[in-house]
């Protein structure tokens, strides 16, 4: 039996959108699917194993600019104890649906011993 790569990879494709929900169009949709039925995708496991979700809040300022806040507990606890910091915000990676403008991140550097390793 031939089977033609092409095609079942457009089949493969077509089956994985129909198993996943709709991606929300607005930054309101976005945060209503991550505190209701898409909360899973935005699980974290953490250090322990166990899962944690780090969508924690949508913020709004008085000029209607609105931010996703996301982190974990554990992710907290490295910046906290972390002896510098690096903050990056890019515009490219962004999606482009809903229309998001940045993602802006910040990096605590945690050392353990002699080893040292980057967190977000």
């Amino acid at each position: 039996m031939y089977l033609n790569y092409e095609r079942f990879r457009v089949r493969m494709f077509q089956e994985r959108r129909r198993a996943l929900p709709a991606i929300p169009t607005t930054v309101d949709e976005s945060v209503l699917f991550l505190r209701g039925d898409g909360a899973r995708f935005a699980d974290f496991r953490n250090i322990d194993g166990k899962m944690e979700n780090i969508f924690r809040s949508h913020l709004v300022a008085p000029g209607g600019g609105q931010s996703l806040v996301l982190n974990s507990s554990e992710m907290l606890t490295v910046l906290r104890n972390s002896a510098s910091f690096v903050a990056d915000a890019a515009f490219d990676p962004v999606p482009r649906r809903p229309a998001f403008r940045q993602i802006f991140t910040i990096h605590g550097k945690h050392v353990m011993g002699n080893v040292s390793n980057d967190h977000q």
